[in-house]
């Protein structure tokens, strides 16, 4: 789950004490525990498999933010 700003995690962090739950991820799965008085229940959420489509996407992205940082990187001047 990528949060964007303080508040924002703030928001997530107290909307999901208020329900109680608790959400955790492990080797890629989503882990989702809720606790009812005296049992818990944990929910097991996987993960969609990524269409071509997606992962061109993702590589696009990924390539377009090295290049910022290295451009980036070339404007720092050596101290």
């Amino acid at each position: 789950m990528e949060v964007l700003s303080y508040s924002d995690e703030k928001k997530l962090r107290s909307k999901s004490q208020m329900y109680n739950q608790q959400v955790s991820e492990r080797d890629g799965k989503r882990i989702l525990h809720i606790h009812l008085f005296a049992f818990t229940i944990t929910l097991t959420l996987n993960k969609k498999r990524m269409t071509m489509e997606e992962y061109d996407d993702q590589k696009r992205v990924k390539k377009i933010r090295e290049d910022l940082l290295s451009k980036h990187a070339q404007h720092i001047p050596f101290q």
